[in-house]
C-alpha cells in the first residue's frame, strides 16, 4: 500500500487526473504495486525521494537528468507486506539520450534500439540501494499487421489486445528486461488502452477479464472494483503480459488509474 510518509497527498489529489499515482495488480498475487511521479512537484519530489531512500546510487541516478526535464517516477513493489524493491524511472523521454546514460551508469549494454519505435522510458530496479536490473520501454503502433520490431515470439501476445475502435490501430509499450550482465531475461508487452470514457473503460476491463480467465484472481483488485463508487471512474490505463526470455507469459498485470 502507498507509503504515506513518502506520498504528498495534497499534490497527488491535485494532479490525480494526470496519472500522478498508478496502482498495478498482478493476477495470482495478493500484493499491490504502486508508483508515483513528479508531476506538479519536480524538485520537491526528488528532495523527498532522497530523504526517504537516499543512497549513492540514487544520487548518481538523479544527476543523469535535471528535475523537470523528463518525468521522474518511483515504483514500490512489496513482498509479504514489506518493501521488496524500488523501480527508478525516467519517463516521457524526448529521445534515447537519457536511456543510454542510465544504461552506461550501471555498465549495462542494452539490446539495439528497435526499428521504427520511439523510446518512452527507462528503469533501474533497486534493492537495498543497489541496482539489480534494467528495463527500456519503446512505443510501438501497429494495425492488424504485426510491428516489425516485435520479436516473432511476442507477436501473438500483442494480437490478444484489440485495435482502437475508431483509429483502427493498436498502441503498445514493449519493455525489455535486462540483467546487469547485459543479458535479456524477459519482456513486457503492454497495451495502452486509451480509455477516455466510461464506455471505453468498461470495454478495457472486459479485455482484462478475458485475459484473466483461468488465472487466480487478485483479491485487492476484485475488492477495489467492487467497492468503487466515486464520480471519477476507475480504468486500466495499461494492461501488461510479462514474459520470460523465451516469450512465455509469466504474469498478467492491470495498471489502474482514475479519470
Amino acid at each position: 500500500m502507498p507509503d504515506h510518509s513518502f506520498l504528498d497527498e495534497d499534490v497527488a489529489v491535485r494532479e490525480a487526473r494526470r496519472f500522478k499515482v498508478d496502482v498495478s495488480f498482478a493476477f495470482g498475487d495478493d500484493e499491490v504495486r504502486w508508483s508515483v511521479n513528479d508531476k506538479g512537484e519536480p524538485e520537491a519530489f526528488r528532495d523527498r525521494l532522497e530523504r526517504r531512500f537516499g543512497s549513492p546510487f540514487l544520487g548518481a541516478f538523479l544527476e543523469l537528468s535535471p528535475p523537470g526535464e523528463v518525468q521522474t517516477t518511483v515504483s514500490f513493489k512489496h513482498r509479504d507486506g514489506r518493501l521488496d524493491r524500488l523501480g527508478l524511472y525516467f519517463e516521457e523521454l524526448r529521445d534515447d539520450a537519457v536511456l543510454r546514460a542510465v544504461a552506461s551508469s550501471i555498465s549495462v549494454e542494452p539490446p539495439p534500439p528497435p526499428a521504427d519505435a520511439r523510446p518512452v522510458a527507462v528503469c533501474v530496479d533497486v534493492v537495498d540501494g543497489q541496482p539489480t536490473g534494467f528495463k527500456d520501454y519503446w512505443l510501438l503502433e501497429e494495425t492488424d499487421t504485426p510491428h516489425p520490431a516485435l520479436p516473432s515470439e511476442l507477436r501473438p501476445l500483442a494480437s490478444r489486445f484489440p485495435l482502437h475502435p475508431t483509429r483502427q490501430r493498436r498502441r503498445l509499450l514493449w519493455a525489455r528486461r535486462t540483467g546487469l550482465d547485459s543479458v535479456v531475461v524477459g519482456h513486457k508487452v503492454m497495451w495502452m488502452t486509451e480509455s477516455r470514457t466510461r464506455e471505453t473503460s468498461a470495454a478495457a476491463w472486459a479485455v482484462v477479464d478475458r485475459l484473466a480467465e483461468g488465472l487466480a484472481p487478485c483479491p485487492a483488485l476484485v475488492a477495489l472494483r467492487g467497492a468503487w463508487s466515486h464520480e471519477e471512474f476507475l480504468h486500466p490505463d495499461l494492461v501488461s503480459l510479462d514474459t520470460d526470455a523465451n516469450g512465455d507469459v509469466r504474469r498478467l498485470l492491470a495498471y489502474t488509474s482514475i479519470r
